[in-house]
Order: structure tokens, then sequence, then C-alpha cells
């Protein structure tokens, strides 16, 4: 008895992105780095320079905040890539918006801006352009396969 092969359909198109899988993964790792970074470099701050009280406890806790949308759009950005949906990207391309207005507040906004928080934020900015662009296509994708 002869295995039987099972074929696919020919109109089958599998339209989820490894390539946006990718940069989503690198993104999160990167962003854990940059969390670790930031956090030694406030502490830092903190005790090296003069720094108020309300500015210390404000950038600690964006620090935290920002890591938390990455978090959570990392989420979004995964289940809508997996199940090829497009209100997910959506959502993972709006929640963007506060991760670029963070990532420039770090790079020029803050307090005191070191070598290194202009080094770490541009990385960042970077990895975030190149991941919203890269879902932005997904996202086309899914739209176009979904009008039909």
């Amino acid at each position: 008895m002869k295995p039987q092969i099972i074929r696919q359909s020919r109109s089958f198109r599998r339209l989820s992105s490894v390539s946006l899988a990718m940069l989503m993964f690198i993104t999160l790792c990167y962003s854990f780095a940059w969390l670790l970074v930031e956090l030694v470099v406030c502490i830092y701050k903190g005790f090296a320079l003069p720094f108020t009280d309300v500015a210390f406890g404000f950038e600690l806790v964006a620090l935290f905040l920002f890591e938390g949308v990455v978090l959570l759009r990392y989420f979004l950005g995964n289940w809508g890539n997996r199940t090829e949906s497009v209100w997910p990207l959506v959502w993972h391309l709006l929640l963007s918006i506060p991760l670029f207005v963070g990532a420039a507040y770090y790079l020029r906004l803050q307090v005191y801006v070191l070598v290194v928080d202009v080094v770490m934020n541009a990385l960042m900015l970077l990895f975030l352009v190149v991941e919203t662009a890269s879902a932005l296509v997904t996202m086309i994708n899914f739209c176009r396969h979904l009008a039909g």
C-alpha cells in the first residue's frame, strides 16, 4: 500500500509575513536591552546630576509605560500576523504613534540627554520605523486578499 500524498489546493496562499514576525521579535529583544540600559542611565543621572524628584519619577514611570506599550504592540502584531487579521495590525500600527513620541522624547527632550541615550533611542526609532513599514505592507496584503 502506497502512502497517500495530500496536496494543497492552488488557491490557498499563506499571507502571514515571516519578515514581520522576525522584525517584531528583534524589536522586542532590543526593547528589553533598551529598558535595562535606560534604567542604568536614569539611575546614574539621578545620582550624578541635579535632578528634581518629579522629573526623575516621570522618566522612570515613562520607561515602564514605554515597555508596556511595546509588549502590547508585540502581542497585537504577532496575533494579527499569525491569524492574518487586519484589526490587530491596525491597533499594532496605532500603538506605534506613542512609541515614536516616547523614543523621540528620550532622544531629544528629556532633562539630560547623554550620548548613550542618543544611540539607544536612534536605534529604537530605526527598529520601529522598519517594523511599522513591514506591518503596513503586511496589512495591505491582508486587505487585498480580503477584497478579492
